[in-house]
Parts: C-alpha cells; structure tokens; sequence
C-alpha cells in the first residue's frame, strides 16, 4: 500500500502485511514487491520522505526484514534506518524512515514521524 499523508503532502507511507514462512525478504515474489514500493518512492521525486511499515508473525521473520530493507533502501540510493517491534504474541511490526539523501546527509522528518508515532503506539 502506498499512501500519502494529508497533514504532509511530502511524505509518502508504504505498508504492507506479510506472513511467515511463506512471506520473508528471501521469497523472489515478497522482495520484489517491497523492492517495487521502494523504487516507485524513489522515482516519485514529489515525495520528500516516506515511512515504510510492514507487519510479519514471527520473529525471526521481523529480524531478517530489517536487515533487508535497510540493504533494499540503501541499494536504492535512499537514506533509512529499520527497527522491529513486538505487538504482541502474533505480531511484529517492522517500521523506519526513508529520506532522499541531501548535502548534509539525510532529513529527519520521517525518522521523528516513525520514531514519534512508535512511542504513542500509533502508526505514522
């Protein structure tokens, strides 16, 4: 899902579900989906920042997303940074920033949207 954010027309969100086993960074299919959001983000030169968020049932399923996207989003020429964290006994949520890189390196506004939001138990 790609969506934009009426309080920030800048900023783009990118979500998705995905389920374990079947659906991990190591299935052909799953990565290239999220590898498409993140190029579609990348080429979308209107959008300043993006919050990427994907939501997984296993652990280690949530680990192994985080080291993808950070190496999806870098491939990319993107900034960004991923954390996952326990909702609870079934789910995990997987979220970070993604900014287009500047001079001074990388903008903080979706890192402080993501980071802000993750806090209050909200999404971005």
């Amino acid at each position: 899902m790609l969506r934009t954010s009426v309080n920030d027309p800048g900023a783009l969100l990118i979500a998705d579900t995905k389920v374990a086993p079947a659906d991990v960074p190591g299935t052909t299919t799953t990565a290239d989906q999220i590898k498409g959001y993140i190029a579609r983000f990348q080429a979308e030169t209107k959008y300043s920042s993006a919050v990427l968020a994907i939501a997984t049932n296993d652990k280690k399923a949530a680990d192994e997303w985080v080291d993808a996207l950070k190496d999806w989003v870098a491939a990319a020429g993107l900034a960004g940074h991923f954390s996952a964290s326990r909702h609870d006994d079934k789910t995990w949520f997987i979220i970070g920033g993604v900014d287009r890189p500047v001079a001074n390196g990388p903008s903080k506004s979706s890192t402080a949207r993501a980071t802000t939001s993750k806090r209050r138990g909200q999404s971005p």
